[in-house]
């Protein structure tokens, strides 16, 4: 349900936010799953992307962390 709500705000346009959901679900997820179960796998993989999609757009404004 968090892993969908974060996967919305990055929709909404808040890929900063949406990199932090998934940070702050990625523990949790190996801890409960595993490192190497499919749904964790998918969780890092989003946390990539909008991590990236975060600095691309701070990039293209000129913005400093």
């Amino acid at each position: 349900m968090r892993a969908n709500l974060a996967a919305w705000i990055g929709v909404a346009g808040d890929s900063g936010e949406a990199g932090s959901q998934y940070a702050a679900l990625l523990p949790i997820y190996e801890q409960t799953l595993g490192p190497k179960h499919p749904e964790t796998l998918a969780i890092r993989e989003n946390l990539t992307f909008w991590t990236r999609q975060a600095g691309t757009r701070r990039r293209r404004w000129g913005l400093k962390k």
